[in-house]
């Protein structure tokens, strides 16, 4: 069997029978590389390393977490599943709750430590608008963060929309949303194209 489980409706990599989503391994990029952004502008602002690993030990674990209580609490989930491992691998978090928690940590390690948050703010943000622009790609690889139905044959093409079918596969989404762009026809059918909103948010993100 191959390891990579592109063909499923949840795609990703499969490693002894454990399967780590593709929107993970997208998420994870995208804090992998903020991590480094956010070091460099650390580094040029003449903060020391031992600082920025502090925020980082600190701000990320509560920012986390955050993400995914704020998450549990506004969708009315049972307080039993919050944190299992079933729920967890289900999926569920809010970019709400992470910059709540993240901004909150970053406040008090400030305040402890006696750095200018606004000073410290100016460098993370940048890493988070970084992170968010990449993560963004995950939910096209789970086929949601859409809009509307694109009902103008015209305009049913990426990037302008994007091809949704739940019942399908990651590659049969790829293949249809990317086919206009090859210049090729396919038979596939069973979805609809929407309004792209997920790459709408990653492109004014990344710009």
């Amino acid at each position: 069997m191959s390891i990579f489980s592109l063909l499923a409706e949840n795609p990703g990599i499969n490693i002894f029978g454990f399967t780590i989503t593709a929107y993970a391994l997208i998420i994870v990029t995208g804090m992998i590389v903020a991590f480094f952004v956010i070091s460099l502008l650390f580094n040029r602002r003449n903060m020391s390393g031992d600082l920025f690993l502090t925020f980082f030990c600190i701000c990320l674990p509560v920012a986390i977490i955050t993400t995914r209580l704020f998450y549990c609490i506004t969708n009315n989930m049972p307080i039993q599943d919050w944190f299992s491992f079933d729920s967890i691998r289900k999926g569920g978090l809010s970019i709400i709750g992470g910059i709540i928690g993240g901004a909150a940590s970053i406040a008090a390690v400030c305040f402890f430590k006696k750095v200018n948050f606004f000073r410290v703010g100016d460098c993370v943000v940048v890493g988070l608008l970084i992170a968010q622009c990449i993560g963004r790609w995950g939910n096209f690889a789970n086929q949601e963060v859409y809009g509307a139905v694109v009902e103008n044959p015209a305009l049913q093409c990426f990037p302008f929309a994007v091809y949704i079918n739940p019942t399908g596969n990651c590659m049969q989404t790829f293949e249809l949303t990317f086919a206009k762009w090859f210049g090729y026809s396919t038979t596939i059918s069973g979805g609809e194209w929407h309004y792209a909103f997920f790459l709408y948010e990653s492109l004014v993100t990344g710009i």
